[in-house]
């Protein structure tokens, strides 16, 4: 409850776009019972982004839709089983594999999993996290990696393929850079985590042909703390 309290203080100091009280109230309930109860993600399909995004998802998905997204796991559960076709890329083999063997088990879905690694690199300048070119993780497990090939899969795509992309995952800059000429006209991208600013500092002060029509700040499954999710709409 501390924890909680703390993240609403957190929230509001920083002039985040942190939900009402009310709903704040009705989330902290399911952020107790994901954080005690249910704290393993592919048991669940519920995905890991803040509440309020997941149920502006469930409003919004349909069986005709297609998906795309950087990061495996209880999301792409959530995701299968509400549209039509869904491509994932994954960087740890060893969650992906666990992920497989869920999806396999399900019937009448359309899934394509993609387990892409970063590739090794030999440093010849210094890296960027906020760079959408230099294909770069700021986890220091990654710091001599690039994940060029797992960031630019979407590439295999034609433009305006996908009704919505999720950006979940590594190297999320440049996963933005790949995905913005791939969603259709009305079609959502989306950024978890988007309170880390060097998500977004090379697509500043917006992203042409975007409307943002979500940035909420608040609670999520599985974690101790407030994130973000923002979600873009494709205007043309």
């Amino acid at each position: 409850m501390k924890s909680y309290l703390n993240a609403i203080k957190k929230g509001k100091k920083e002039n985040r776009n942190v939900p009402s009280y009310l709903n704040l109230l009705f989330s902290f309930l399911r952020w107790g019972f994901y954080m005690l109860k249910a704290r393993k993600p592919l048991n669940n399909s519920v995905p890991w982004l803040t509440f309020k995004a997941i149920d502006f998802l469930k409003k919004n998905l349909n069986k005709n839709m297609k998906v795309f997204e950087y990061g495996g796991g209880s999301s792409t559960i959530f995701f299968s089983e509400r549209v039509e076709e869904l491509v994932t890329v994954e960087h740890n083999k060893e969650w992906f594999d666990n992920l497989k063997t869920i999806l396999e088990k399900k019937e009448n879905i359309k899934w394509e999993g993609h387990f892409i690694g970063p590739e090794k690199i030999s440093l010849s300048e210094k890296l960027q996290t906020e760079n959408p070119d230099h294909y770069f993780s700021e986890d220091a497990d990654y710091s001599s990696h690039s994940f060029k090939e797992y960031a630019s899969y979407i590439d295999k795509y034609p433009d305006y393929y996908f009704d919505v992309v999720l950006v979940d995952g590594r190297a999320r800059p440049s996963c933005l850079k790949h995905s913005i000429n791939k969603v259709k006209k009305g079609g959502l991208l989306i950024l978890d985590n988007a309170e880390r600013p060097y998500y977004l500092s090379h697509f500043k002060p917006d992203m042409p042909d975007y409307e943002l029509v979500f940035d909420y700040y608040g609670p999520a499954p599985y974690v101790n703390h407030f994130t973000q999710t923002n979600i873009w709409r494709k205007l043309s």
